[in-house]
């Protein structure tokens, strides 16, 4: 399984990803984590979609505006390769 991270700016374009994405794979080849970050705290968001063995996962961070994207992506950049994205 490949597994990738996207950072948004906003929840808009976490819905658009991620129901893109649910256009663009084959629905029941994906799966989808999505977060708002609150206060450098991530929290799950309902947005989830999984299938017994996706061939893609991905994760989708909303971060609550364009100018916290690269401080929460260097922020988790280690941990999400450790994890495999």
């Amino acid at each position: 399984m490949r597994k990738v991270a996207i950072f948004t700016e906003g929840q808009t374009e976490l819905l658009f990803l991620r129901n893109l994405m649910l256009h663009l794979f084959d629905p029941s080849a994906v799966s989808f984590e999505c977060f708002e970050l609150f206060r450098h705290n991530q929290r799950i968001v309902p947005y989830r979609y999984s299938t017994p063995n996706p061939s893609f996962h991905f994760q989708i961070v909303d971060v609550h505006g364009d100018s916290g994207v690269v401080s929460a992506i260097r922020e988790r950049a280690e941990k999400l390769f450790k994890d495999g994205f």
